[in-house]
């Protein structure tokens, strides 16, 4: 057995120049840079390999023009791996990082949060991403006309698709002049996922279809499910695909005095596709796993990263709560859970630190600023 130790600082520039050409973000940049001294000579901050996509305009009702803006979520750690959280990086287009709690919209900041005003040294930081995703900035128009488009996701490098309009889904290449609308007229498609490489699509009953590349055309994938939950949801965990159904209470029945806490989602329940069999199978328990239903991505990650956080848990943002807020004359974020094993209620994420440490950055992060950017410690190395 080879016991020699090698010092990555010296590898050649060549090398080094070869792997500066595959960093794909901001994030891959910082943590290239973070490894040494000769690393960040071969590769300035400036360094930006991400594609850049051209604007879009988007369909009617809409009909804005808008930029595709990257989101992504990561797990940070501490140099002792005893304290972690997820976290959601947006970049501005000056390149400038900025992290939220995956169940806010993008759009959406809590300016009282504090730790949104600090600077974290990433040198300090283990930094894992989790997942992608995408978020529209809109140009020359009223920002609320995002609330047309449900999801946006991009289609390989050509182009995008996006469920827009209570329910349709379009196709847009990036050299196309004109939408391609996708399914069949008068079907409603609630989310969009990426599995094993192909990009799939759920409807209102359940039904999963695969896109066809070639002929732009939907192809189904599963049978309906004929669950009777107001929205649907795709999770890719653990190299299967599952459906998150949720039912909503829409108040009608209850007293309006009582707290809007009391209304939204009501129940979840879980399916899991057997592709073997082709049908859905009636999930009853998450394991080790949470799946968290965030605004431009869905995605599932293990507790076992998160050593003494909740378990066997569904984590969304509520936006019929949300909306509901508005009504009774207040505004503010609610960030829920639903938990495998207490059935019996809903619990907002704010309520129980159990829950809510998963999103929230430890006290022991290293801090270097109360201003500035996320990613402070590394831009100020030279």
């Amino acid at each position: 057995m080879n016991n020699n130790t090698y010092n990555w600082g010296d590898l050649p520039q060549e090398i080094l120049e070869l792997i500066g050409k595959r960093l794909e973000n901001r994030i891959d940049v910082y943590r290239f840079r973070a490894v040494c001294t000769s690393w960040r000579s071969v590769v300035p901050l400036s360094h930006h390999n991400s594609p850049q996509f051209p604007p879009l305009r988007l369909p009617p009702p809409v009909s804005a023009t808008v930029f595709l803006s990257p989101v992504t979520v990561c797990r940070l750690e501490d140099e002792t791996r005893t304290a972690a959280c997820l976290v959601k990086l947006t970049q501005s287009a000056t390149g400038k990082m900025k992290f939220i709690n995956p169940l806010t919209p993008s759009n959406c900041v809590n300016k009282r949060d504090r730790s949104c005003k600090k600077s974290f040294n990433v040198l300090s930081l283990r930094v894992f991403e989790v997942c992608r995703g995408y978020r529209l900035k809109f140009d020359r128009m009223k920002r609320n006309g995002g609330g047309s488009v449900k999801k946006i996701v991009l289609f390989g490098k050509s182009g995008v698709l996006v469920i827009y309009d209570v329910g349709k889904l379009g196709y847009l290449g990036f050299e196309d002049e004109n939408w391609t609308v996708l399914g069949s007229e008068g079907n409603k498609y609630e989310d969009i996922a990426v599995y094993n490489g192909q990009y799939y699509v759920v409807d209102c009953m359940g039904t999963v279809y695969w896109v066809d590349g070639k002929s732009m055309t939907l192809v189904q994938f599963s049978p309906p499910l004929f669950a009777l939950g107001q929205v649907k949801n795709l999770v890719v965990s653990d190299g299967e695909l599952f459906v998150v159904d949720s039912y909503f209470d829409d108040g009608t029945e209850r007293d309006w005095r009582r707290p809007a806490i009391d209304f939204g989602i009501v129940e979840i329940r879980v399916y899991r596709l057997d592709e073997e069999w082709g049908t859905w199978v009636d999930v009853k328990s998450l394991g080790d796993r949470v799946f968290v239903l965030g605004k431009e991505v869905c995605f599932s990650v293990s507790t076992e990263d998160f050593l003494g956080f909740g378990r066997n848990c569904v984590y969304f943002a509520d936006s019929k709560l949300e909306d509901r807020s508005v009504m009774v004359g207040f505004r503010r974020f609610f960030g829920r859970v639903f938990d495998f094993e207490d059935r019996t209620r809903m619990k907002t994420v704010d309520s129980f630190p159990f829950h809510r440490k998963l999103f929230s950055l430890p006290m022991n992060f290293p801090c270097t600023s109360e201003t500035g950017s996320f990613f402070r410690g590394l831009d100020a190395l030279e």
